[in-house]
């Protein structure tokens, strides 16, 4: 069914209280008590929820391309360079978020880039990509010096922690998105939150 379609009949279905989901049906692990071995009862994919709502929607990615990345012991299997890979997965985040700004008008979305120096001319592109953003974007350095991975995985976590304000979701930058992506994490998180009366974690 086409794209545009198919969104004119979940606005119309989402009306009265129902979506349009692919499976017939949804089962998730339970971790109440501690084993994590039981499944969930799941629910029918057109049955009626009361939705969770999500006002705040925090991306945080993480990014870093250095001239010292693109040598022949780190070759991708699309052989591009770094700077090339993180720009076009940032854009297809962008687009994702362009279209969730209109399919959630209820949620307020940012999008925070948290940068282990890169090289400049990359950063400039990450910019550009950035100013195509619908929504609240920034590009932060968390320490003056060179950081390794784990410290700057650590920096994000702790940038989400302490500015997140209500659905956290964390990017690396190797993450190619769908143009609906965005939509539907926050949809489905939305959903299943309601279903189940509590929050759930979503590894989309």
């Amino acid at each position: 069914m086409p794209k545009a379609r198919t969104r004119l009949i979940r606005s119309l279905l989402r009306k009265i209280g129902y979506d349009l989901y692919r499976l017939q049906r949804t089962n998730f692990i339970e971790f109440a008590n501690g084993g994590g071995r039981g499944l969930g009862g799941g629910f029918d994919a057109f049955e009626a929820t009361l939705l969770r709502p999500v006002p705040y929607f925090d991306i945080v990615m993480r990014v870093c391309s250095r001239e010292g990345m693109d040598t022949p012991y780190r070759r991708r299997f699309f052989d591009a360079p770094k700077h090339e890979m993180v720009r076009t997965c940032l854009a297809s985040i962008v687009a994702s978020i362009n279209v969730a700004v209109k399919d959630c008008p209820d949620t307020e979305i940012s999008l925070t880039i948290i940068d282990n120096h890169s090289d400049c001319h990359a950063v400039d592109s990450f910019k550009g990509e950035l100013a195509k953003a619908e929504c609240h974007t920034s590009l932060i350095n968390p320490a003056p010096e060179f950081i390794d991975n784990g410290p700057s995985m650590r920096a994000s976590y702790t940038h989400g922690r302490d500015n997140g304000r209500d659905i956290i979701y964390f990017v690396e930058d190797d993450y190619l998105h769908d143009t609906l992506a965005m939509s539907e994490i926050i949809q489905s998180f939305g959903r299943i939150a309601g279903t189940y009366g509590h929050d759930v974690v979503l590894f989309p």
